[in-house]
């Protein structure tokens, strides 16, 4: 592999971690549209975008493969279930003002993947693997106590993100052929979830400025690119870059959260986050330090 294609698939990957990094700012901007209708909207346009891109990619005959196995279409509504949790999650708490634990679900993911990974797959920790997993459990554990309650939004977004990957894992479905899947079954309820809003004239699009429709619209395509982008850098870059990229995410809107939407940041979420971080550190340098940071990464990490 030619150092030219290391470059391009670093610089692929470093675009889609950024531009998930931004996606707040453009949630945000939707925050007077209920998350159920965005989400709606979102899987439609979605489909619609992948369907040119597998067009233009000429892998129907794939995909059309994918669809006759009752085995992978039960993965794609699991997944595809899954997916939408997360998106639903997600973009409430965006724009109802928690991206700050919004953005401590992305930061625990890879651990919670760690405890899927024991307890599902059978796989064996390393000591500094159960360090991180205990650390980040003891930080949750603080955070419950301090505030009186769970932070259940970086939970389900923990929960939800994990659980997709295993899966995926489990289908062995590409990226882009699995995203098709998902978003075709996802469609039929997004369609007849936006037809009941409007027959019972509860839709809040049907009064949305002409702005707020463009970003709708472009919701298919903010979606589908960084999928593209991971899949192209992932196929190019080692396990450990894609390891240590995907904190870029969490970090700009952990960022965001703090200085720009002001969002409250006392001293225990402070010593909340500092352990969180402190159990990410340790399974970086457990990940820097495995054989298996040389091997290439295949699978898919979910979007957001």
């Amino acid at each position: 592999m030619s150092f030219s294609e290391l470059q391009k698939g670093f610089a692929a990957a470093f675009i889609c971690f950024f531009l998930w990094g931004l996606f707040p700012v453009y949630w945000k901007a939707l925050k007077h549209i209920p998350a159920d209708e965005i989400l709606a909207y979102r899987v439609i346009c979605s489909q619609i975008t992948m369907l040119l891109v597998v067009t233009l990619q000429g892998s129907w005959p794939r995909a059309l493969r994918i669809v006759r196995s009752p085995k992978l279409l039960l993965v794609g509504a699991l997944t595809g279930f899954l997916l939408s949790s997360n998106w639903l999650t997600y973009v409430w708490a965006i724009t109802s003002g928690y991206v700050l634990e919004a953005s401590l679900g992305y930061f625990i993911t890879p651990i919670f993947s760690i405890f899927l990974g024991v307890f599902v797959l059978g796989e064996k920790l390393r000591r500094l693997q159960w360090i991180s997993v205990g650390i980040a459990l003891s930080g949750v554990c603080f955070f419950t106590y301090q505030h009186g309650y769970v932070p259940w939004i970086a939970l389900v977004l923990a929960t939800t993100f994990s659980c997709y990957g295993l899966f995926r894992k489990v289908g062995q479905i590409g990226a882009i052929d699995g995203f098709l899947l998902e978003s075709s079954l996802m469609l039929a309820p997004a369609i007849g979830y936006v037809c009941f809003l409007n027959t019972q004239s509860t839709a809040v699009v049907s009064t949305a400025s002409t702005f707020s429709l463009f970003l709708l619209l472009c919701s298919g395509p903010i979606t589908v690119l960084p999928i593209c982008l991971f899949t192209y850098g992932a196929q190019r870059c080692q396990l450990t870059t894609i390891g240590m990229l995907q904190f870029l995410s969490p970090t700009m809107q952990f960022c965001l959260a703090v200085f720009l939407y002001k969002e409250g940041f006392g001293f225990s979420k402070q010593l909340f986050f500092g352990v969180i971080l402190l159990a990410v550190a340790l399974y970086n340098y457990d990940l820097l330090q495995s054989k298996r940071g040389r091997s290439r990464v295949s699978e898919f990490t979910p979007e957001l």
